[in-house]
């Protein structure tokens, strides 16, 4: 499935930006997980979906709702990497799955 066609099942009914049971909520329905953004494209993140320590690990590295970023590679099914602010970071694919965000 493309990026448009995941966009488009994701924010259907806006559920699976919802997280009920934990009350979290990106509100935005034009979120998408970090790893679905294309390259070399800016974002901004609006949501994290981790909690305790990951949600800690992320904030400290600066991916906090509000952040811009730019998607500087995502080939295959290895790791993501990101510019923030000046600095590349890789992240694991199951993290950037956990950071929603929206284009800039």
């Amino acid at each position: 499935m493309d990026r448009a066609g995941v966009i488009r099942m994701l924010s259907g009914d806006g559920r699976h930006f919802n997280h009920h049971r934990h009350g979290r909520s990106t509100g935005n329905a034009r979120a998408m997980p970090l790893c679905m953004a294309g390259t070399g494209e800016a974002v901004r993140v609006v949501g994290i979906w981790a909690r305790g320590g990951l949600a800690r690990k992320l904030a400290d590295m600066g991916l906090v709702p509000g952040a811009e970023i730019r998607l500087v590679n995502r080939q295959g099914a290895g790791p993501v990497l990101i510019d923030l602010k000046g600095s590349r970071l890789a992240l694991g694919r199951g993290m950037a799955m956990k950071i929603m965000v929206e284009e800039v």
